[in-house]
Parts: C-alpha cells; sequence; structure tokens
C-alpha cells in the first residue's frame, strides 16, 4: 500500500513539473511573439524613415 501511494505522489510531483514547464515555455512563446511584433513595427518605421529620407534627397536634387 506505501509503495503505491508512494508511486501515486512521484506521478504527481512529475505531472505538476510538467504542467510548470509548460506555463514557462508558453510565457516564452509570448515574449517572443511579442519581441518579433516589436522588431516587426520598428522595421517598418526605419523603412519610412528611409523612404522619407531618400525622397529629400531625390528633393534636393531636383532643384
Amino acid at each position: 500500500m506505501k509503495r503505491a501511494e508512494q508511486w501515486r505522489q512521484e506521478l504527481t510531483l512529475k505531472s505538476q513539473g510538467l504542467d510548470i514547464r509548460d506555463l514557462e515555455v508558453e510565457a516564452r512563446r509570448e515574449k517572443i511573439e511579442a519581441l518579433a511584433e516589436n522588431l516587426k513595427l520598428e522595421k517598418q518605421q526605419l523603412e519610412q524613415k528611409v523612404a522619407q529620407l531618400e525622397a529629400q534627397i531625390d528633393e534636393a536634387g531636383n532643384e
């Protein structure tokens, strides 16, 4: 009886450990997705600035 109870407790602890790891992985995934989205927005902003500067250079060259 004791052995079965010990085995059940070990399985419960292992299961809880897996649940915690699942939550940690999910949190990391969400953080990575947020960082990727921020980088995407930053890239778009930089590309817009480059386009604006190129347009200003073209205008200055045509004057």
